[in-house]
């Protein structure tokens, strides 16, 4: 076995609702200088959203992964998760999702990309979302 190598990709910050949104996951050095575009054959870890300025109350983010910016190949299934709310301020918080998932570019995705959709259950927020992975080799 190779070496691991362990990275993540990000998003844009997103402004939240109950519609659905999107940002691409890649790399994206003016949202966060560590990040490195999504590999072509990886382990997809953990999905976690960075949250602030939440406004009128929301409890929950609805999100998933797909392979596209229409949202048209989905990669996983939809996922409610709680937002834990931070421990000073009740403006900010986050969410994560283990995914366990391989992962291996096909023709109709786009090279060192993914979107992670997103939705509140009511109110707004915005969020920055990172994409964990690993890959040997």
């Amino acid at each position: 076995m190779g070496v691991i190598r362990t990275g993540f990709s990000v998003g844009a910050e997103m402004s939240l609702s109950t519609t659905a949104t999107s940002a691409e996951l890649h790399e994206d050095k003016d949202t966060d200088p560590n990040s490195e575009d999504v590999r072509a054959v990886c382990e997809l870890g953990w999905l976690h959203g960075e949250i602030n300025t939440m406004a009128s109350s929301p409890t929950s983010i609805t999100w998933w992964l797909c392979a596209d910016s229409g949202g048209d190949i989905p990669l996983t299934d939809k996922v409610t998760e709680t937002i834990v709310v931070g421990e000073t301020t009740a403006t900010d918080g986050g969410v994560a999702t283990v995914l366990d998932l391989p992962y291996h570019i096909t023709k109709n995705h786009t090279l060192g990309s993914l979107w992670v959709f997103a939705e509140t259950d009511t109110g707004t927020c915005k969020m920055i979302s990172r994409l964990y992975w690993t890959k040997s080799g």
